[in-house]
């Protein structure tokens, strides 16, 4: 047993499947953040994820799934955010906020390790959003097209 932590991970509906099988289904699905509703956008919750699901997350990531989330803090560790678009996978050190957070030296200079963590971290999140943004656009456009279908049918069925 290692050192575990809740993991949060916000992802397409129609990827809840793969992800709670990968992260090994320990999950309490919620909708949207922070509870509120968003059409086939969830945020899921795992509990005592090892080492904060990183390999879980790596493992998500490879599939090309976008996706994006937080985690609390471990024994050794604090806590973090990640992204992943198009099997790359960003991370950073957050607050409790869920945002990332830089470190400064004694001298009040930025890390830029950190910086470039976070700003990568926004990079791929913001990608990984816009790709959870499209799916739902297809889908919507799929169900659309399914209602202008059947209407079709029915006015031929009538003549």
């Amino acid at each position: 047993m290692g050192d575990r932590c809740t993991v949060v991970v916000v992802c397409a509906k129609q990827h809840e499947g793969e992800v709670t099988a990968i992260m090994n289904g320990c999950v309490e699905p919620e909708f949207g953040a922070n509870g509120t509703e968003h059409k086939d956008i969830l945020e899921l919750e795992f509990e005592e994820m090892n080492y904060g699901g990183y390999d879980q997350l790596q493992e998500i990531a490879a599939k090309g799934i976008p996706f994006h989330g937080w985690n609390g803090p471990g024994c050794s560790y604090g806590h973090g955010v990640f992204a992943a678009f198009e099997g790359k996978y960003a991370e950073s050190p957050s607050g409790e906020d869920a945002r990332p957070v830089v470190s400064v030296d004694q001298h009040g200079d930025i890390n830029p390790g950190h910086m470039e963590c976070a700003l990568n971290y926004w990079r791929v999140r913001t990608s990984a959003e816009a790709a959870m943004a499209q799916l739902k656009k297809r889908k919507q456009r799929k169900a659309t097209t399914r209602k202008s279908s059947s209407r079709k049918s029915k006015k031929n069925k009538k003549k």
